[in-house]
């Protein structure tokens, strides 16, 4: 029975992970499509218009940000920054725990359990943190500024498709021996 339970949660735990979306990263974990979208963390493979706060100040003068705004957003960015870090530390030990324990042939049910459970609340604390970093930011912007961002966003997020589509038939034309 227990040698049964490792062999499904060996399975069933990379799995949850994948279907997590954008990918099996933390960061990656919940990333939105809204006009804040550019200013959430990027990950490896993301497809959004920049990454983050550092992104966001970069198109500053377009949007219009203030001097006071800068100041802000860059003291929330170090703040985001550490607490990030702090809790993706805590998540992997958390992951290194359960593979450790699943590992166990003689492990308990109710240990395992519990790792699966803390490793969910870690994941779930970390998403909220984003979301609140996004709102703290969201607040230091004015609603002009938002639109303008959300603007920039869709502008960019068209170039792309076009420049995807182009590719896409230059590909189509070139023999398959040119590749």
């Amino acid at each position: 029975m227990k040698r049964m339970l490792v062999i499904v949660l060996a399975l069933a735990v990379p799995a949850l992970a994948l279907a997590q979306p954008g990918g099996t990263t933390p960061e990656a974990a919940g990333r939105g499509h809204g006009p804040m979208h550019c200013l959430q963390k990027a990950g490896p493979g993301a497809r959004s218009m920049g990454a983050g706060i550092g992104h966001l100040l970069a198109l500053g003068d377009e949007i219009g940000i203030t001097d006071e705004q800068r100041a802000g957003l860059k003291e929330l960015q170090t703040r985001f920054q550490l607490e990030r870090i702090d809790k993706k530390a805590l998540v992997e030990k958390a992951q290194v725990g359960l593979h450790a324990l699943m590992r166990e042939s003689d492990a308990a049910e109710s240990q395992v359990m519990r790792a699966i459970d803390e490793l969910a609340r870690l994941r779930a604390d970390m998403q909220k943190m984003r979301y609140t970093h996004r709102k703290q930011v969201e607040s230091t912007l004015t609603a002009e500024q938002v639109a303008k961002l959300k603007e920039l966003r869709q502008k960019r997020h068209m170039e792309g498709r076009e420049k995807m589509r182009k590719k896409t038939d230059q590909e189509r034309r070139m023999p398959h021996g040119g590749r």
